[in-house]
């Protein structure tokens, strides 16, 4: 099992550097240390925040997750935006949005989807 959470960075002493990476932790993977993952994994130099590193995260699941040519043949479900009735929806990293041609677009699944400072996933 897989936790994905904001940790603090530490510094060469091992003490709190007052930085954080968006991270995924594993007991079975790295001795069970927290390692980064998404653009923290790249030489991120750390965010002020965990909210700040759990946005940094967004930002990669927005980049590299969305799909916004979802389709269901059989049903329709009203737009998140405007309330049209739409057989489309995008969707990010398992979160569904339905949205109408004119609202199924980045910009507006960036508004619809949150951070999360902390998930856990297989």
């Amino acid at each position: 099992m897989n936790y994905y959470h904001a940790s603090e960075l530490r510094d060469a002493d091992g003490q709190p550097s007052g930085k954080w990476h968006f991270t995924c932790q594993n007991k079975r993977v790295n001795g069970g240390e927290p390692y980064p993952v998404g653009y923290c994994r790249g030489g991120c130099p750390g965010h002020d925040t965990p909210e700040e590193a759990a946005e940094h995260y967004k930002q990669y699941q927005l980049d590299t997750m969305l799909r916004l040519d979802g389709f269901t043949k059989n049903q329709q479900h009203k737009c998140r935006v405007c309330g049209a009735w739409t057989q489309h929806f995008a969707e990010v990293d398992m979160h569904i949005f339905n949205l109408c041609d004119d609202h199924r677009t980045r910009e507006q699944v960036a508004g619809l989807f949150e951070a999360s400072t902390e998930m856990w996933g297989s």
